[in-house]
Formats: C-alpha cells, sequence, structure tokens
C-alpha cells in the first residue's frame, strides 16, 4: 500500500505515544516544551489542533509533525495575538494560549 509522508509520521507518532489520527484527546493550551521545526509528538498535534480551531490551519495538515505548514500557522496566529512572528512556539506563546 502506498503511504504518504504526512501519514507515516501519523502512524509514527500514534504508535510512539499513543491516541488516532481521527480524534483529538489534548488540551491545545497546556504545553511543556518549547516547538519548532522538526519536533514530532502529540504537543505538536495538540497545537496542530488549536490552530485548526482557530483558523490558521486545515485539519488535513494535523500530522503531530511541526514541518513548513505549522510554522507558517504559528506565524499568522503570532500576528493575530500582537506576538512576534517567529513561528516559534516557546513561553510567549504558551503563556498567550494558556490566556484565550
Amino acid at each position: 500500500a502506498r503511504v504518504t509522508h504526512g501519514r507515516r509520521i501519523t502512524v509514527s507518532v500514534e504508535a510512539q505515544y499513543g491516541g488516532d489520527s481521527n480524534g483529538y484527546g489534548g488540551n491545545p493550551t497546556k504545553f511543556s516544551r518549547n516547538l519548532g521545526q522538526s519536533d514530532v509528538g502529540v504537543d505538536v498535534r495538540d497545537l496542530q489542533e488549536l490552530l485548526v480551531k482557530e483558523g490558521f490551519m486545515d485539519q488535513s495538515s494535523v500530522t503531530g509533525y511541526y514541518g513548513p505548514a505549522t510554522e507558517s500557522a504559528v506565524h499568522k496566529w503570532q500576528a493575530q495575538h500582537g506576538l512576534a512572528r517567529t513561528g516559534f512556539w516557546g513561553d510567549v506563546c504558551r503563556q498567550k494560549a494558556g490566556s484565550l
């Protein structure tokens, strides 16, 4: 069977961290680490779900992998919330997300 790169990453994240590709069970405002390019994990999926919920990212881009689509969406989220557009999800973004 042919598997796209994005799907392979999603399957890998699910195998490593649990969960399924159809549901969302995390809390998008609770992140325990900084997130940036090439990071992988459930917390990346949580961030992506937050970005989808707020209209900055398409649901089809939720993979658990922090790539160019996530970075672009984070840029837009940061601009919308009056933050510096770094594309990096760090302390300032986590605090802002937690206050919304």
